[in-house]
């Protein structure tokens, strides 16, 4: 009766209407998940033991539950994995991400972001601009800072910018900030570096828990 009140609960909390995608992150063997099935239109699975990843799938048949998927493996390697599925280029093909982190437009990292934006020849840039989603119900969280590093020859980076305290007060559930620098120089090549958490922050309901991943959009030059 208490693990029955408990998943209600869970279920009031999620505030599911029917069109989103849920992640499980430690689904064992389903039990969760498939109560969430029963309100969202996609749940996912991930679990390491591949023996409770079967009993997950075979729960989820003798329900009749068909929107639900279950993988074998890490979270913090399944999770990247599934949305990262065309790497570093996700991050230049003019998609922004919505507050929705299963739109398939986000780029999902359990480590730092560090990568090197090679424009072709040297351009004169005035601004760029990099979008960051943070969900803390799915453990997605905002970097701690962001720096902008320019170059003319890949060899020698000039620091353009640095962003920190991405933090809102108070702070924010489900937010999307596009953080924006000012160039007004040219150069060739564009390094981005953003610290991820790690785990989840000492303010997070799940504090110390981890891997907590950070969701990138959009690097957009001009």
């Amino acid at each position: 009766m208490q693990t029955q009140k408990l998943y209600a609960k869970a279920l009031e909390y999620a505030d599911l209407h029917g069109q989103e995608t849920v992640w499980d992150l430690y689904c064992g063997i389903g039990t969760i998940s498939l109560f969430l099935a029963q309100k969202a239109k996609f749940v996912r699975g991930v679990e390491i033991v591949p023996a409770a990843i079967e009993n997950a799938k075979g729960n989820a048949k003798l329900n009749g539950l068909e929107n639900t998927e279950f993988f074998v493996g890490k979270a913090e390697e399944v999770l990247p994995r599934e949305y990262n599925k065309n790497g570093v280029y996700d991050l230049i093909d003019g998609k922004k991400g919505t507050k929705d982190y299963t739109d398939g437009s986000w780029l999902g990292y359990t480590e730092d972001l560090d990568v090197v934006v090679d424009l072709g020849e040297i351009k004169e840039i005035k601004n760029i601009m990099i979008g960051f989603l943070q969900d803390t119900r799915a453990w997605i969280y905002f970097p701690q800072y962001i720096t902008f590093e320019i170059s003319t020859n890949g060899l020698d980076y000039k620091t353009l910018g640095e962003v920190k305290e991405l933090q809102s007060v108070p702070r924010r559930e489900v937010e999307v900030k596009n953080i924006k620098v000012n160039s007004n120089e040219s150069f060739r090549y564009l390094r981005v570096f953003a610290k991820g958490e790690g785990d989840c922050p000492k303010w997070s309901i799940m504090a110390g828990e981890g891997p907590a991943f950070m969701f990138v959009d959009q690097i957009t030059i001009d």
